[in-house]
């Protein structure tokens, strides 16, 4: 005798059942797998994770007797270049009888690399007695490890009554001196009497 076609669906319908449902489940657990894994579609990791108010962040090297302090109006902290951007920073640096002050609109600190770029009617002065540098510039860029603080725009140095306006420039900071690339002009000005 032949069956119908219902009993024949009732009877294999669990077996239905039980596939569509381990399919989907299979498919969702893909899903929060790549997600989890950052091989989605994610935008979290390209916006700050965390946020500070009146930053703060100081350092002491204790074999090298160097100290850093960097202060700001506000920070936040981007993950997928691990960078924090600080509105209105002020940065200082100590070492071996050097003081260099920084500060700009925006700074863009690299923590892993003392990488610190500042944005923004960008100033570093540096203090090294008997004399005084100040740099500007739009874009400066302060590289901790290597002391050194340089630009590749428009930058203007001052130092005592001379001051030199070039196309970019790289100043190290433990030599006091300083490398000027592209067009020079350096003005002289008469000492006052």
């Amino acid at each position: 005798m032949a069956r119908p076609a219902g009993s024949m669906l009732a009877q294999f319908s669990p077996l239905l059942l039980t596939l569509v449902l381990a399919s989907g489940s299979y498919w969702l657990a893909r899903q929060s797998e790549l997600g989890l894994l950052g091989m989605g579609q994610s935008t979290s990791d390209k916006l700050p994770d965390y946020y500070f108010t009146e930053f703060r962040s100081e350092r002491y090297e204790v074999f090298t007797g160097r100290s850093a302090l960097l202060t700001g109006n506000s920070a936040q902290h981007t993950p997928a270049t691990d960078t924090l951007v600080i509105s209105s920073p002020k940065a200082y640096q100590y070492e071996g009888g050097n003081t260099v002050k920084m500060h700009a609109e925006t700074a863009f600190y690299q923590v892993e690399k003392d990488l610190i770029t500042l944005k923004g009617n960008a100033v570093v002065v540096q203090q090294a007695p008997p004399k005084t540098t100040t740099i500007r510039a739009d874009t400066l860029v302060s590289n901790g490890p290597q002391h050194t603080v340089s630009s590749t725009s428009k930058t203007l140095v001052e130092q005592g009554n001379r001051t030199l306006q070039t196309d970019s420039f790289t100043f190290n900071t433990e030599s006091g001196e300083g490398q000027a690339q592209g067009k020079v002009q350096l003005i002289v000005k008469a000492p006052e009497s």
